[in-house]
């Protein structure tokens, strides 16, 4: 009787725990890194002269960061950032001269989600939301509150973007980086993809 009361309970445990949450809960918060993979050689190219790799990888206090470069065609020296995701599957950008990380997304998420990455909320700050959260594909519509930079009548306006992320590919957008374009040319690993 124990065992058939233990095999009951089991299997109803079992189906409790597996059902779907229609979207409640994240997908999988398990290789997050995966959907930007910030390996040293890794890069997204709009063309020869328009792209961003990851040249290295640079501790700060004693935190590995990838050091990515961003070339912009008119430029004729790239600028940097420093990314990492962390262990709960934040995407950190760092900035050194200030010693100050910034929170940018989270891909531990689940679809409909709303939140914001900063601790200050007595600001206004962009508030995000998951619009997609697959298990491939992670997307953020990002609200940003409207900057007036002069007189004007009524409230300015928010500014609305969002942000593709993919598994193993990363950065699916180029105006994410600021470039120009589409990718035509995305290389993980030893792996080129040429779109």
């Amino acid at each position: 009787m124990r065992l058939i009361l233990a095999t009951t309970y089991a299997i109803f445990f079992l189906a409790v725990s597996c059902r779907d949450n229609s979207g409640t809960a994240p997908l999988s918060c398990t290789n997050t890194s995966e959907f930007l993979p910030l390996q040293t050689g890794n890069y997204w190219k709009v063309d020869d002269k328009n792209y961003v790799e990851v040249a290295r990888i640079k501790r700060f206090n004693g935190i590995a960061y990838a050091q990515c470069l961003r070339y912009l065609g008119y430029f004729n020296t790239p600028d940097t950032s420093y990314y990492r995701v962390d262990k709960s599957g934040v995407l950190i950008r760092y900035f050194p001269y200030l010693n100050v990380e910034e929170r940018i997304t989270k891909f531990c998420t689940y679809q409909g989600e709303r939140f914001t990455l900063r601790e200050d909320i007595s600001v206004d700050v962009s508030s995000i939301t998951t619009v997609k959260a697959g298990t491939d594909t992670l997307i953020f519509e990002y609200n940003v509150p409207g900057v007036c930079t002069g007189p004007g009548p009524g409230p300015c306006p928010n500014s609305v973007y969002r942000h593709t992320y993919v598994r193993n590919i990363g950065w699916a957008d180029a105006e994410i980086l600021g470039l120009r374009g589409k990718f035509t040319e995305i290389k993980i690993g030893s792996r080129i993809r040429r779109l």
